[in-house]
């Protein structure tokens, strides 16, 4: 009887996360078809219709993901995949290690197959057609490779890490896999930008000379001197722009998309640099980071609470019992529950946005990220008026009217 609770427990996890995201995605699409043609003030109206033709398309391709995502993990444990691959690897007469990092690396590649053709899907189909995506079919591919293959040689050496690490941790294994994730994850941090940033896009100093000392004054203003302002190729992937800060200390810099600093006016693009100051001197990253460490935590000392007991894994179809299996049960459950927190991430990160905006109000202009924001917004095609309840519940970023109305009782000053 409890194995088949524990089967029904991740079927109703999985079946609710997946009927959430479809839920929500319907919601919207129904809204927005009803309600298209609402814009704010200042916004453009074609642009509006763009958007909700491509909110529409999109909408379609994340439909299938959460079917996709729902059956891959389904078939991984309870549908039997997970014991097909370990057998396999077993039969190879390998060590335990080797057996585990293998099974271990077979499900990654697995799940990444599943979302292959769904990336493909979006990033050559959809986002091409509106004129967002703008990656050849070779450009796709190569990054694809160049991902995968960094993946692979940070996941095989952690993936024994932990499962030696795990075989001599005892009862306390959660403790030692909640520090090894959450090195890995910091470690990620400071590599993503330094180690893999390169690999994917040809960074530049901004020029003129002029604007990069202006957007360095801004920073010097608000107590956070940078020592450059970057620039990366982005627009051989895609039309977004973006912005973000990175680096600590002496090494601190802005990295501005060349999309970005193309379609911003120069006091446009220092109030989106100022927004980036704002999450970096709220210590927004750190303030999520340190959320999403706890949650682990606290997720897997709820599985050691069950993991010993013998139904647990047999239940989840991660059987035989092993080290591997007892990883790739916490994986899939992790991965099951992503979506139904998503509503608790997405509060946090719109409180946090319209925190930056109200730091780039009082150190740059309000009237300038206004009109930054509705720029951005016909740029990337995104809907400026959302279903509520999806975007109270889904979005990251609060729905554009909001962010004007919030603007325009913000200084303007600097």
């Amino acid at each position: 009887m409890s194995e088949l609770m524990a089967a029904s427990g991740l079927v109703l996890l999985v079946a609710g996360g997946a009927s959430l995201r479809l839920w929500l995605e319907a919601r919207n699409q129904s809204w927005l078809a009803r309600h298209g043609d609402e814009v704010p003030d200042g916004a453009d109206l074609p642009c509006q219709r763009r958007a909700v033709a491509y909110g529409r398309a999109r909408a379609r391709v994340a439909e299938a993901a959460a079917l996709v995502d729902a059956a891959a993990l389904l078939i991984l444990s309870l549908g039997g995949a997970f014991a097909l691959i370990d057998g396999a690897w077993s039969k190879l007469g390998a060590g335990p290690l080797t057996t585990g990092v293998g099974v271990l690396a077979s499900m990654v590649l697995v799940m990444a197959g599943a979302r292959a053709g769904l990336d493909a899907w979006k990033t050559l189909i959809v986002d091409r057609r509106f004129a967002i995506g703008r990656a050849t079919v070779a450009l796709f591919v190569v990054d694809r490779l160049k991902y995968w293959l960094a993946a692979a040689l940070v996941l095989a050496p952690v993936s024994a890490l932990a499962l030696w690490g795990l075989d001599r941790a005892g009862s306390w294994w959660w403790v030692y896999l909640w520090a090894l994730w959450a090195s890995v994850t910091l470690a990620r941090e400071w590599a993503a930008p330094v180690l893999l940033g390169p690999l994917f896009n040809r960074v530049t100093r901004l020029e003129p000379r002029a604007l990069r000392l202006r957007l360095r004054g801004l920073a010097a203003r608000c107590g956070l001197p940078v020592h450059d302002i970057a620039v990366i190729d982005a627009s051989r992937r895609s039309a977004h722009g973006n912005a973000r800060v990175e680096g600590l200390g002496r090494r601190r810099r802005v990295v501005l998309s060349d999309t970005l600093v193309r379609l911003l006016e120069a006091d446009e693009l220092e109030a989106v640099v100022a927004h980036e100051l704002g999450h970096f001197a709220c210590r927004h990253a750190g303030r999520y980071l340190t959320i999403v460490l706890a949650a682990r935590l606290a997720f897997l000392a709820l599985v050691a609470g069950f993991a010993g007991a013998p139904w647990f894994l047999g239940g989840l179809g991660f059987a035989p019992p092993s080290m591997h299996a007892l990883v790739a049960a916490c994986a899939i459950l992790w991965l099951a529950l992503a979506p139904l927190a998503r509503p608790v991430t997405a509060f946090l990160l719109r409180a946090w946005e319209l925190e930056a905006d109200a730091y780039a109000a009082a150190w740059s202009d309000g009237g300038a990220l206004a009109r930054a924001l509705v720029k951005l917004h016909d740029n990337n095609a995104a809907a400026l008026v959302p279903e509520p309840l999806y975007a109270a519940l889904s979005l990251g970023h609060p729905p554009l009217a909001r962010r004007l109305a919030v603007l325009g009782a913000a200084p303007g000053g600097g």
